[in-house]
């Protein structure tokens, strides 16, 4: 039987996690006796009523079982990570407080992922776009960002931009010792991380057919719809300011200089720019 944890990391997410969560428990993988399925909740320092739904549902759901508080904030990426630090599994699925999963997500990683365990894999796919009221408002999101099926065949993509989306996110336990084993660059959130020591060191599979409606709100982390230049200069913005730590990445690394590491990463998003606007 294989072990599988579901990660979530909360955040005053009082609106929407309890249809988060029912959607996990509705996944057809419940039913298969091949997985032991269990969901994670670490709060990060919630002030509304998010730790109030969590006892609820620790009290009526069994496969809720754990659950990790905290008064301190410790931002999105270092809370997961340190989730994915504590946690024993033999697969780990990174969940958003307010998507909706469909119901094959969990069976349909599962069968890319579940006879290579001695390599780290990483599986992430699109995802539907829906509205705070979860209705579709757009079938892909790889075609609203104009991803290419082609950005994705590089260690190095991974390393120089952010390709993942966190949210459809599956690793293994390779995987995971793997990273725990790597110091994390701060210049790259969690799942950027993780699919670039997986693009080095193991497989990374990106999935066409989405997993999740991805809900577009007020307070959500990753916008969707269309970027702008305005977008990519931001981007270029923060990596200027923290061009040292960009430096120092290419230097331990060893396998790419900052003049590459700078062509990649103009080359990519200038791409993503004129193909999301010619969708």
């Amino acid at each position: 039987m294989k072990n599988i944890a579901i990660l979530i990391s909360t955040y005053n997410g009082e609106r929407y996690l309890l249809e988060q969560v029912y959607s996990i428990l509705a996944q057809d993988a419940f039913r298969d006796n091949n997985f032991n399925i269990k969901v994670y909740i670490r709060d990060d320092g919630s002030s509304d009523s998010t730790l109030m739904l969590i006892d609820v549902l620790k009290n009526q759901e069994p496969n809720i079982i754990f659950s990790l508080t905290s008064d301190s904030n410790l931002g999105p990426a270092d809370s997961f990570l340190h989730m994915l630090s504590v946690i024993e599994s033999d697969y780990y699925f990174f969940c958003d407080q307010d998507d909706i999963w469909l119901k094959d997500k969990v069976s349909r990683a599962m069968s890319f992922m579940g006879e290579r365990s001695e390599l780290p894999i990483a599986y992430f796919s699109d995802l539907k776009l829906c509205d705070k009221d979860g209705e579709v408002i757009s079938n892909s999101l790889w075609n609203e960002w104009g991803y290419r099926q082609k950005f994705f065949d590089s260690w190095k993509n991974y390393f120089s931009v952010s390709l993942v989306t966190g949210c459809t996110l599956a690793i293994n336990r390779a995987a995971r010792e793997k990273c725990m084993s790597h110091e994390r660059y701060h210049l790259m959130l969690h799942d950027q991380w993780i699919s670039y020591i997986c693009a080095k060191f193991g497989i990374v599979i990106a999935d066409k057919n989405p997993s999740i409606l991805y809900r577009q709100h007020d307070n959500n982390v990753m916008g969707g719809g269309d970027l702008s230049l305005r977008d990519y200069i931001n981007k270029s913005e923060k990596f200027v300011k923290y061009f040292d730590d960009a430096k120092k990445m290419c230097r331990e690394e060893g396998d790419i200089s900052v003049s590459e590491l700078i062509r990649i990463k103009v080359f990519l998003s200038l791409q993503r720019l004129i193909l999301s606007k010619l969708k």
